[in-house]
């Protein structure tokens, strides 16, 4: 019987060891959900503050580079619809337009191109901004993408004689073709201003944190 008093002893401390570390743990647990929940915000916002001084761009230049792209595709194909200002890989020869197909992936880069990078990316995209607005101007002026619209020839000295490929003449797809060169360019301009205002703003962050970090 005493036996049989030591073990029903035993038997009623065991729940008991094992309800103080349980109850300890309850009442850590509060403490130990609020110190996780306040390194998680500190580290977000950590993140928020790098983020702000990488280099990214904003969302306004991301959308301007986006309707680039779209508007470029479409002066491309008008291009090549055109045939006096095509190239290669449409045409045989290697002309401006072959080289103004590198205006893709500098767009890209300029889109998705590392934080660290940024500046390459911008003039980058300022090079390719130059080269278009110079295109425009001297190589295939708007009274030239008028021209082999409605008059169905090319008023190009170079290209005299030729047509354009579906062989329509028509005022409305000149005046469109001009319309699309022209938002192009001014697409292209907003996206170097605004990637530009980007970058300056990431600096002056940068140059803030870093002072508040000295003092």
């Amino acid at each position: 019987m005493p036996v049989q008093r030591s073990e029903l002893g035993a038997a009623d401390t065991l729940p008991k060891s094992i309800e103080r570390p349980r109850a300890r743990f309850l009442r850590l647990s509060p403490v130990l959900l609020n110190v996780t929940i306040n390194f998680m915000i500190l580290d977000l916002e950590s993140d928020m503050r790098t983020r702000s001084t990488s280099g990214a761009i904003s969302g306004l230049t991301v959308a301007l580079l986006c309707v680039t792209i779209v508007f470029g595709l479409v002066h491309h194909t008008d291009h090549v619809l055109r045939v006096d200002h095509s190239g290669w890989p449409f045409r045989s020869d290697v002309t401006a337009f072959t080289f103004s197909l590198m205006a893709y992936p500098v767009l890209l880069f300029a889109l998705f191109g590392p934080g660290s990078f940024f500046w390459l990316r911008w003039a980058l995209l300022l090079g390719g901004l130059a080269f278009t607005l110079f295109a425009h101007a001297v190589i295939e002026t708007p009274g030239m993408q008028y021209t082999m619209w409605a008059e169905n020839r090319s008023s190009d000295s170079h290209d005299v004689g030729s047509h354009n490929l579906p062989g329509y003449q028509s005022v409305a797809l000149g005046v469109t073709a001009v319309g699309v060169a022209m938002a192009l360019n001014v697409l292209l301009v907003a996206s170097c201003l605004s990637m530009l205002r980007d970058g300056l703003r990431s600096s002056a962050r940068g140059v803030a944190d870093a002072r508040g970090g000295v003092s």
